[in-house]
């Protein structure tokens, strides 16, 4: 494998499959999470900057209309953010969607150099996360058999182990704060395991531990009541039969199979042997957790605010009681928050790279099948059908999970449109790029920075004005907009 590979696998690999576990003094389980994304992302951008390159410019197949789109879609985002009721946290978030944008556009292109390798560094990625974060599950299962103080999965956990300076703290769901943000790992994992099942099928032994990671991650799907997970994975199965037919059978297979022996595994663990009753959540309760009544409520706000909305993030800002800190919905959640015109370029620019992808496709399917490719699929799009009812592209190590599988994608376009003549797309030199990506981690960190000195005294100043620990979270764990700093 290429050496750059495997230092790239190193460092995503660390915190997607570690940041979980690690609590930094002085700071929360999910503001960890969302500092160690940053210094992730800074320390790739750093990677970027010291790779030599090659000095021709390069063609980038994104064409012009769609360059112009993602232009117009952040100079938008500034506009708003400058009329915004709080315009620090709107350009906060103007910078976050920048930097995940780019970042995933510069390692897009080095994955397309060495896609295979590539391939194989996002499967060890997902391999180590769902076997580290099994063991821990039963782990848990056993000790919660044995004692009776330790809850079973998915109820609360909190206790501390400190190591050093650092805290490892179990709250949730094993160290989760909410056991959704559990569940968007899932959204991104299923789907690959799938196809790298569909990949093992002629190598027993591996086959049948990959098979019992799945069937694990199906029994922590029912047990949580994941039914966004759970929708948006059948969906992606339902693309990938469609769009691959017959190659996808052996995949399909496979993905019925697990699905039914994790079900059967689930009512074994969580209703035959255990001990007691109420634990988990029903994947078959009839309740819209308040989902309807927010998006009602978001979309009547875009009406009286439909040109450039009321300002990135400002979703987030309490009126009265506190609330939930955007609508999950990522979708009217820019319709409300950016307006119309910055979500119509964002339309525009998921589908034109969906088109080529597609494409794309088209031009695969005189290739041998690709089990690994059709999960890699059926991750994206299961992420992008759970952003209808979650906040999946908030969450911090979500976030780290679409700039790994976004830029495989991107580097897949930049492969295929290499054999294709006359391709629309602009010419630039990948040097400017990573300078541009520089400027925008930079600004990025300065946030988190000047906001991590802040944390405890905003925290404190909720917890005082409101008198209730329940957090809502989303750029941070208290994510809500509780004073103006302009």
């Amino acid at each position: 494998m290429n050496r750059r590979f495997i230092l790239l696998g190193v460092i995503i690999g660390l915190y997607l499959v570690f940041a979980p576990y690690l609590k930094l003094p002085g700071v929360s389980l999910y503001d960890s999470k969302r500092i160690l994304e940053a210094t992730i992302f800074l320390i790739l951008t750093g990677a970027f900057l010291i790779q030599n390159e090659d000095k021709a410019p390069i063609l980038f197949p994104f064409g012009q209309k769609v360059t112009l789109s993602l232009f117009l879609f952040i100079v938008v985002g500034i506009l708003s953010s400058l009329f915004a009721p709080n315009s620090y946290a709107a350009f906060r978030d103007v910078v976050m969607f920048l930097a995940v944008i780019l970042l995933t556009f510069v390692l897009g292109y080095y994955a397309s150099r060495d896609l295979k390798s590539y391939q194989k560094v996002i499967l060890s990625i997902v391999v180590g996360y769902v076997t580290v974060y099994g063991i821990y599950f039963i782990g848990n299962y056993i000790s919660a058999q044995i004692s009776p103080f330790v809850p079973f999965w998915p109820d609360r956990f909190g206790y501390d182990i400190k190591i050093g300076n650092t805290a490892w703290e179990t709250k949730e769901v094993l160290n989760f704060v909410n056991r959704r943000f559990f569940n968007h790992t899932q959204t991104w994992t299923f789907p690959i395991l799938v196809g790298f099942l569909a990949y093992l099928k002629d190598k027993k032994v591996y086959y049948w531990l990959i098979f019992a990671l799945i069937s694990i991650w199906w029994v922590l799907v029912f047990a949580s009541g994941a039914r966004g997970t759970s929708f948006a994975v059948l969906i992606s199965a339902v693309f990938i039969g469609y769009k691959y037919r017959d190659a996808s059978k052996i995949y399909i297979k496979y993905f019925i199979f697990t699905l039914l022996f994790g079900g059967i595994l689930y009512l074994l663990l969580y209703h035959v042997f255990m001990p007691k009753e109420g634990v988990g959540v029903s994947l078959w309760r009839d309740s819209s957790s308040g989902r309807l009544e927010m998006w009602l409520g978001a979309l009547k706000t875009f009406v009286k605010n439909p040109v450039l909305g009321i300002g990135p993030y400002q979703f987030a800002l309490i009126k009265g009681e506190p609330s939930y800190a955007h609508p999950h919905n990522f979708y009217i959640q820019i319709l409300v928050e950016w307006g119309i015109i910055a979500f119509g370029a964002l339309v525009f620019m998921l589908a034109s790279f969906g088109k080529w992808l597609l494409k794309d496709f088209d031009n695969e399917q005189k290739e041998p099948a690709n089990f690994i490719r059709m999960g890699l699929w059926g991750a994206i799009t299961a992420a992008f059908v759970h952003a209808f009812f979650s906040g999946v592209l908030h969450t911090p190590m979500s976030q780290v999970w679409l700039v790994l599988i976004g830029a495989y994608f991107v580097g897949y376009h930049l492969n295929f449109s290499k054999k294709i003549q006359n391709e629309e797309g602009i010419m630039f030199r990948i040097r400017y790029a990573k300078y541009v990506l520089l400027v925008v981690m930079i600004g990025f960190t300065i946030f988190v920075v000047n906001d991590v000195r802040k944390l405890d005294l905003s925290n404190k100043a909720y917890l005082k004005k409101f008198r209730t620990t329940q957090m809502y979270p989303r750029f941070w764990g208290q994510g809500l907009i509780i004073e103006d700093k302009k």
